[in-house]
């Protein structure tokens, strides 16, 4: 399947050309900025979304390029200073295409779909700060293999995540931890999905995600399956929610869960004009409204999860439509938009080849209040890629110069009624400070500091500060420790 969709891209891309233009988008668009053209020597075609680590540099990697054209994993600054920590080279792991997650510890976890001591299988690796990776595990055939979706650090301090494929299967989730000792969840069948290739999110403690196929087979529409969303316990517990059937969308990405609850996801395909769409989910109910489908000129086939702004909308990448010439980036170069929650779409970026082509990430919001994201192809030519290695772009909203931001905050881990300090800038009037969306009491020491009192209930997650200005989110997670003997 994830070979099926690399080959899609790269034939699209070769029927393409470069065109040499502007970089900035239509009048009413943003301002779209390249921060980083990949050279391949530094790693290329990028699939995953960017993560900010607390020195606000971003981090991420590519499926291939550097020295062994393995892929990499980089990090580079706002301004584009980028960094190769590691090149892949195969027994450590090939190919990694989806975002590191930061944890806990303060290091990076990830997955690479290829590669490790069994050459095809893929592997789970941890990533030190200072570019130090382990591999923590490497699948085999006699269980799930080809891990294609980024891990999930969850409440329990385990890491879950699922593979694609699996010897009589369709795809597993799993459960991983920080030394390496993976258990099995599930195995699909295909009535409850098949092939699973986007990162779960978590939701009072059960896991929720999507398969790419399975479900219900719809003639001439889906002959396998037009895909699914699913819940998961931690103890194995699969309940199918949702089986798309084409008019409703084909092919679900990755989910997110919104400030408002609800589950908000894109489908690579199907909807009104077989161009994918972005849909609403209610866990409990497992009611489905559409609340986008994409036509071609706004954008076509999403395959990428959204991202919540802090304005409250969403914001997402589509790899094909937009901008389209019958010589240059056949089926359009890709988009980014802007959507309400009420559905309400607004084309903020159309790439054209030189600023970049076929965005398959999810966006990230940084401290700035900017967008980030890359590319898979595109960029300055000339280029040792053809047609172009991918860029690492920032798309900046006009965002106000007073939105909050976290920087860090210690201690990393505590107790419930413990203090906690959070550094970062323009707190003053702060409104609000929540640990996993518990409200937590707090003070604001200054304009860049404050304390909170860690809330009962909590299970540990990310601090979040709110501001008539906006809101930010802390990069990592709050540890919370059990309460004294």
């Amino acid at each position: 399947m994830v070979q099926q969709r690399w080959q899609w891209l790269v034939k699209a891309w070769l029927l393409s050309s470069i065109l040499v233009t502007t970089v900035r988008a239509e009048s009413i668009a943003p301002v779209y900025t390249v921060i980083h053209s990949f050279r391949h020597n530094d790693g290329s075609n990028s699939h995953a979304g960017l993560v900010q680590a607390e020195d606000g540099w971003l981090w991420g990697t590519t499926t291939a390029g550097g020295d062994y054209d393995a892929g990499t994993i980089f990090k580079t600054s706002l301004v584009g200073n980028l960094v190769t920590l590691h090149s892949f080279q195969g027994r450590d792991g090939s190919n990694p295409g989806s975002s590191l997650a930061l944890a806990t510890d303060g290091n990076f976890y990830g997955t690479t779909p290829t590669g490790g001591a069994f050459n095809y299988y893929g592997t789970v690796f941890d990533l030190t700060p200072q570019g130090v990776l382990t591999t923590l595990h490497s699948f085999d055939a006699e269980a799930g293999f080809t891990p294609s979706a980024g891990l999930l650090e969850a409440q329990d301090g385990n890491f879950y995540g699922t593979t694609t494929y699996g010897q009589g299967t369709a795809g597993t989730a799993f459960r991983v931890d920080a030394r390496g000792l993976l258990t099995t969840l599930h195995s699909f069948t295909g009535e409850d999905g098949t092939y699973p290739g986007s990162r779960l999110v978590e939701v009072d403690g059960y896991f929720y995600g999507t398969t790419a196929s399975g479900g219900i087979e719809v003639p001439q529409v889906c002959d396998y399956g037009c895909g699914t969303v699913f819940r998961l316990s931690p103890v194995g517990t699969l309940t199918t929610l949702y089986r798309f059937s084409g008019g409703d969308g084909a092919g679900p990405e990755g989910l997110l869960l919104g400030e408002d609850g609800f589950l908000y996801g894109v489908t690579a395909g199907g909807g009104a004009a077989s161009s994918g769409t972005v849909y609403r989910l209610d866990p409990a109910s497992a009611t489905l409204t559409t609340l986008y489908a994409f036509g071609g000129d706004d954008g076509a086939y999403p395959h990428a999860a959204l991202a919540q702004g802090q304005d409250g909308n969403l914001y997402g990448t589509t790899t094909f439509g937009g901008f389209y010439d019958k010589n240059l980036c056949l089926g359009g170069c890709g988009t980014v938009f802007r959507l309400t929650t009420g559905g309400e779409q607004t084309v903020l970026h159309r790439f054209v080849g030189r600023d970049g082509a076929y965005p398959y990430s999810q966006l990230m919001q940084g401290a700035d209040g900017h967008l980030y994201g890359t590319t898979s192809f595109g960029g300055p030519v000339p280029s040792a890629c053809f047609q172009g290695c991918g860029v690492v772009f920032q798309l900046d909203l006009g965002s106000n110069s007073f939105v909050p931001a976290i920087t860090q905050f210690t201690p990393a881990m505590g107790r419930v009624g413990e203090t906690v300090t959070v550094v970062g800038e323009h707190f003053t009037g702060a409104t609000k400070v929540t640990f996993h969306g518990i409200t937590a009491s707090f003070t604001v020491q200054s304009d860049t500091a404050l304390t909170a009192q860690v809330p009962p209930g909590l299970k540990g997650g990310r601090i979040r500060v709110t501001t008539p200005n906006g809101k930010t989110t802390s990069a990592r997670k709050f540890y919370l420790l059990p309460p004294r003997p």
